[in-house]
């Protein structure tokens, strides 16, 4: 009987182990760091598909969980089942503790998607993207150089273009690109023409092949709109080479509104909360007309490194703050899922930091 009540109570003793440690570990990922797995390729000169990496949330400082109701570690969906692994009936506003910095042009931040208005903020879909334009930043893109308040940003060598390749039919295979480490892009013609993503200095390799006849850039014209550009409107004739100039939004700039620019700043402003409408010439907010309108929070523009096969703020506009989830700048982790053997890890890239 006494053996049997010191088991029962190591028992229980393991399981209150157990669950403290469960709980400061779900507190440690939730405030301080967190490792997260990359799936896109949108940053594939800089972050991998299959790389894992460590996202600092003290950096911005950490931010409290908007749907308490959840399970933790898992993200919007249970695996498997494929139900939600949350409940909206408690929705908190952002709020984030305040960090040791703020975001900083070239920051890789990692944050939640705006466009997913269907989801809480911390539930919608995480993506990682470079910081081009702070706020009160004028961002301006021209022949696919950006420029942020009319001064040429510098920019790491390892961003990647679209280029259109001309060369022998059937010469450019997969395993050469493999070794090139030029890993997106497809044959467009059977008569040797492709389109590829590369880096400059992998395009330059390239065009050294003998049977290689033309490397070249793929540039869009200035006044070509492409529809799906932000703010996907007609009166902006702008796409992903020739895009703004576009001032950022943040915390306490006014900017006066009119029925051209507000097409850039809606989303903003409803994303502070705000009905906003328009009849014929005037601008409601809130059902006042309005002249101007004064920002209560901090937005940002970010790009991905991978420039012309992107989702980023030159299609669905600016980053608030509220979505932020934290700064990320080292890889932990990585894994080649076309891999075999020990090459299923890419041994080269643990604890790899990311400029």
């Amino acid at each position: 009987m006494i053996a049997k009540r010191r088991k029962r109570n190591s028992f229980i003793e393991w399981m209150k182990a157990a669950l403290i440690a469960l709980v400061l570990f779900w507190l440690f990922t939730v405030f301080i760091v967190q490792i997260y797995p990359v799936t896109g390729s949108f940053m594939s000169s800089s972050i991998l598909p299959g790389d894992f990496v460590l996202v600092n949330k003290l950096a911005y400082g950490p931010r409290f969980p908007i749907t308490p109701l959840s399970i933790p570690f898992t993200k919007d969906h249970l695996p498997l089942s494929g139900r939600k692994s949350y409940s909206d009936w408690i929705t908190l506003p952002a709020f984030r503790l305040p960090g040791y910095s703020s975001p900083e042009r070239n920051d890789l931040i990692f944050f939640n998607y705006p466009r997913e208005l269907d989801k809480p903020i911390d539930k919608r879909t995480r993506y990682v993207k470079r910081c081009i334009g702070l706020p009160g930043d004028t961002v301006h893109i021209i022949d696919k150089k950006v420029f942020v308040n009319a001064k040429e940003f510098q920019e790491s060598e390892q961003l990647q273009f679209a280029f259109r390749v001309l060369a022998k039919p059937k010469s450019i295979h997969r395993e050469l690109l493999n070794g090139m480490s030029i890993f997106e892009g497809n044959l467009v013609s059977d008569a040797g023409i492709y389109r590829l993503y590369m880096t400059a200095e992998q395009a330059d390799s390239l065009r050294k092949l003998p049977f290689v006849f033309q490397v070249r850039m793929e540039t869009s014209e200035k006044g070509f709109a492409e529809p799906l550009i932000f703010p996907q409107h007609p009166d902006f004739y702008w796409n992903l080479d020739q895009f703004g100039p576009v001032l950022v939004p943040g915390k306490n700039i006014t900017i006066p509104l009119n029925k051209r620019n507000i097409h850039l700043y809606k989303s903003a402003i409803e994303q502070e909360k705000n009905i906003l409408e328009t009849e014929g010439s005037q601008i409601l907010i809130n059902g006042e007309e309005v002249g101007e309108y004064t920002f209560r929070s901090n937005f940002y523009f970010v790009m991905d490194d991978n420039r012309d096969n992107s989702k980023d703020s030159r299609y669905w506009g600016f980053l608030p703050f509220n979505h932020v989830i934290g700064k990320t700048n080292r890889i932990v982790f990585s894994l080649n899922k076309k891999g075999e053997g020990i090459s299923v890890t890419r041994w080269r890239r643990l604890f790899k930091k990311i400029e």
